[in-house]
């Protein structure tokens, strides 16, 4: 057989960081990486060698992945190369569909999974070696021309075929196989381990880990593949029941009709790919927008009813100046209210985009500081309840985006004092070692308990999800991407009941930024 020596892999990216990120991770395998930045440029190298595979990006400016893909299938030499797309964006069904009808084999999802990538570039490096090597010998038999051979040939690709079947377990899905009838053949060792049921109950009663509210529609699908020549291919959603936690799981299920050479379906293969965290963000997702139309909706409300007042009060001759401008100072502020609520959805599209950038100068931290707390003692004195202890070094200088550290500051101190509802301290300190900036915010409210310690700092996540405390739930999720991008690290110590200290670790500098 051949070596990795002569196996060719195209990588297609238009950003080197993703050119580079495929060649450290297939780099000691010895293969001969040929790179392309551009869909054009990827089909000239189409003309020069030949690929055993093409690791294509989705995202590429004046040609895309999907027409690079189709215009590489409609070239003879090429048609059957297989390519896997690597994409940051979308699991969606309609956009997966899209890709395979453009030709790919195959989704990869950034971040990229080095074992993954690894284990599927493996399975279709070593079809293409099978394959060459079953070139070799029907070329071998067609120059000798002997029965015996091209008899034991025939036996080769059985034996190779079952060989595949086993490789199928490498793949991190659930994989398996079903005749024309819909009667189980086949699954390979991910069903077995996260189903734990064995092949014959699993042939006997598939639908068995399925939970119930979802039999109806998969059996559906199923009735209408089989009952239509014309289908051949059909997905669906489904719970699929886990043995060790004894959960259900989302799972998105590709099914595709195998054919043989005379283009007659031979049996029905399946794919079940775990989709339970996009379920789960999609809920989260469903949720952030009720509370934002909630939380938007109360200043409006205040708004409206500021400029009500102020209308009856201008017609009423005996209206007092002062109380006029009390109205409309109620009103300012719901004004801000509201545009400080679009600044946290206009941060959070920026931040989900990649469009929210990092601009580090030379900063005096300590005066940023000392202004956020300036800034909160306002509200602190209204509200009567809190006492606000800082302990600022002077001249803490380093390389930080001002206005964005700012934005964590005020985020942390706003939350120490809406999470303090009773009387408590709210200490601000500020330090500096040798080459490293620490920021800590501690209050004395109600704390965190251990679970939401783990998922504070993730989008739409509220601590107290059954009390109304306004904001959106993605001040901190924010606050942490701005830290990450300073190259430092946010982290969160607390108890139920008990306070929380937030304490941010930031570098004296982060050298060059690449945006």
């Amino acid at each position: 057989m051949s070596t990795n020596d002569d196996v060719n892999i195209l990588l297609v990216d238009d950003r080197p960081e993703g050119i580079y990120t495929l060649e450290r991770v297939l780099e000691d395998q010895n293969y001969n990486l040929i790179k392309a930045s551009s869909g054009q440029e990827a089909l000239k190298h189409i003309l020069n060698y030949n690929f055993a595979l093409i690791l294509l990006d989705v995202q590429m400016p004046i040609m895309d992945g999907f027409e690079t893909a189709s215009l590489i299938r409609e070239r003879k030499k090429s048609s059957h190369v297989p390519i896997i797309f690597v994409t940051a964006i979308s699991k969606d069904e309609q956009y997966v569909g899209k890709g395979y009808q453009s030709g790919a084999v195959d989704y990869l999802f950034k971040p990229i999974n080095p074992e993954v990538l690894r284990s599927k570039v493996s399975v279709f490096v070593d079809l293409y070696l099978k394959n060459k090597q079953v070139l070799a010998q029907e070329k071998l038999l067609r120059d000798k021309k002997l029965e015996d051979q091209r008899l034991k040939f025939t036996q080769d690709k059985y034996d190779d075929l079952l060989r595949y079947e086993s490789l199928a377990n490498s793949i991190p899905h659930l994989l398996w196989r079903m005749n024309l009838e819909g009667i189980p053949e086949y699954f390979n060792e991910k069903w077995y381990s996260y189903t734990g049921i064995d092949f014959e109950n699993s042939k006997k009663d598939f639908f068995s880990v399925i939970h119930e509210q979802d039999i109806a529609v998969v059996k559906r699908k199923w009735n209408a593949a089989i009952c239509d020549p014309s289908i051949d291919s059909f997905s669906f959603e489904c719970r699929i029941k886990n043995s060790k936690s004894n959960e259900y799981n989302w799972f998105w299920n590709l099914v595709v009709a195998e054919k043989n050479k005379d283009s007659e379906k031979i049996s029905w293969v399946g794919t079940s790919t775990d989709i339970n965290e996009r379920k789960d963000i999609e809920k989260q997702k469903a949720s952030f927008l009720s509370i934002a139309s909630h939380e938007l909706r109360t200043p409006l409300t205040a708004i409206k009813s500021s400029m009500e007042l102020a209308e009856i009060m201008l017609e009423d001759e005996g209206a007092k100046y002062e109380d006029l401008s009390e109205v409309l100072g109620i009103g300012r502020e719901s004004c801000d209210q509201v545009n400080e609520l679009l600044d946290e959805f206009l941060d959070f599209s920026r931040v989900e985009s990649g469009r929210l950038s990092i601009r580090p100068e030379k900063t005096n931290l300590s005066e940023i500081v000392q202004r956020s707390i300036e800034c909160h003692q306002p509200k602190i004195k209204s509200l009567g309840r809190h006492k606000l202890e800082a302990n600022i070094c002077s001249d803490v200088y380093g390389e930080f985006d001002g206005p964005r550290i700012r934005q964590v500051i005020d985020n942390l101190i706003n939350n120490a004092i809406k999470y303090t509802p009773t009387k408590g301290s709210i200490k601000v300190s500020l330090s500096k070692s040798k080459d490293e900036v620490i920021l800590s915010v501690r209050d004395e409210g109600v704390g965190i308990d251990t679970p939401n310690l783990e998922k504070i700092f993730q989008a739409f996540k509220r601590v107290n999800e059954h009390e109304h405390i306004s904001g959106l739930g993605i001040g901190l999720y924010i606050s942490s991407w701005i830290v990450e991008e300073h190259k430092g690290k946010i982290e969160v110590y607390s108890s139920l009941g008990k306070g929380a200290e937030f304490v941010v670790k930031l570098p004296s500098t982060i050298g060059e930024v690449i945006i």
